[in-house]
């Protein structure tokens, strides 16, 4: 590793003033080793060898270590012995589980702040990815993909949910390095691209058809019943937003009744149920003769769980417009699906 750039301390400056300056910058560039992979699992940690890199004292170093300690980035087993604690499977789980609940939801405030601007740095960043993976360079696609990230979280104005996930990536980066220097960038493919161009395809498509209709087009999405495994309709929430629809989603536990009030209120083109507590059948069966009282009957219904082909069939014949399980992963491809169902449903405001 080259030397970093360090913030530089005015030599005229009163020590006691630049010293929280100089510590903040030594634990921010030992920060993002950590999160882009240059420092991996295992690997001991030298606080002398680091202060002689980076051309400091050991004193911000030992600060900035202790403070990657408490974060849970490094292991300190003594003033010599200091390594990146290896991943273990309930480590990792943990880890993914909250990056699932933390990053759908700033990707979702980010995107109306995302302009042409950002949207022009996104392209230019995977570029520069699709350079890293064709040429094999690990580190520069972790730089790229860390950089794509938190483009977009950075964008949602968050701060302290944007640094929470970046506690996350600093336990997630050096395992991932290992990950990729183990596979090789040849057998990667590059998500980033292959999610730009099917987002843009899908933005084109709600446009379309929000123009035609005289608004944009507007999805509710619902959680009826006991189940509280939001996951799945949070990411759905976040992709239809991502592609362009106005989304509009209230949370978990909510009444048949609720749901349909809502979608009356709001007046949605579409309603999304995700349902995994095995009660479908009579949840949806609900929502679907709350929706004929109100007078909504005609305003598609999408349901979403674990739900068996047999109860996929009944679904249909109740009226739904469409049914999904796990097996359909595509996110952009079920919202591509909806804009479908939404324009054969839908007439112009």
């Amino acid at each position: 590793m080259g030397r970093a750039a360090i913030t530089a301390v005015d030599p005229q400056e009163d020590p006691a003033e630049a010293a929280p300056v100089l510590h903040a910058s030594i634990y921010e560039e030992l920060r993002r080793r950590l999160i882009t992979g240059k420092i991996v699992p295992g690997v001991g940690l030298s606080t002398r060898g680091l202060a002689a890199e980076l051309g400091v004292s050991q004193m911000p170093v030992r600060d900035a270590l202790s403070r990657l300690a408490a974060e849970g980035a490094v292991d300190i087993r003594s003033k010599r012995k200091i390594v990146v604690p290896p991943m273990t499977p309930e480590r990792f789980d943990d880890l993914l589980h909250c990056r699932m609940l933390l990053e759908p939801d700033a990707a979702a405030q980010a995107l109306p702040r995302l302009g042409p601007v950002a949207v022009r740095q996104l392209v230019e960043i995977d570029a520069g990815m699709d350079v890293a993976l064709e040429s094999g360079n690990v580190l520069a696609y972790m730089e790229g993909n860390f950089a794509f990230h938190f483009t977009i979280y950075r964008a949602s104005a968050a701060a302290i949910q944007t640094r929470l996930i970046e506690t996350l990536w600093l336990q997630f980066g050096p395992f991932m390095r290992v990950v990729y220097g183990r596979f090789g960038t040849a057998n990667l493919v590059d998500q980033h691209r292959l999610a730009l161009a099917a987002i843009e395809a899908v933005r084109a498509e709600v446009d379309r058809v929000s123009a035609h209709l005289g608004r944009r087009l507007k999805l509710l999405v619902g959680k009826p019943g006991l189940d509280g495994h939001s996951n799945g309709a949070e990411q759905i929430a976040v992709r239809a937003r991502d592609c362009g629809f106005e989304v509009v989603y209230e949370g978990i536990r909510l009444t048949p009744a609720q749901i349909v009030n809502a979608a009356v209120e709001e007046g949605v083109h579409l309603v999304g149920l995700s349902i995994l507590s095995g009660s479908h059948m009579a949840l949806v069966g609900d929502v679907v003769e709350t929706m004929k009282a109100q007078g909504i009957g005609d305003i598609p219904l999408i349901v979403g769980g674990i739900i068996p082909p047999e109860d996929a069939a009944r679904l249909k014949a109740m009226g739904v417009a469409a049914v999904y399980t796990p097996k359909d992963f595509d996110l952009t491809g079920i919202i591509a699906d909806m804009v479908r169902v939404a324009e054969a449903a839908s007439v112009p405001a």
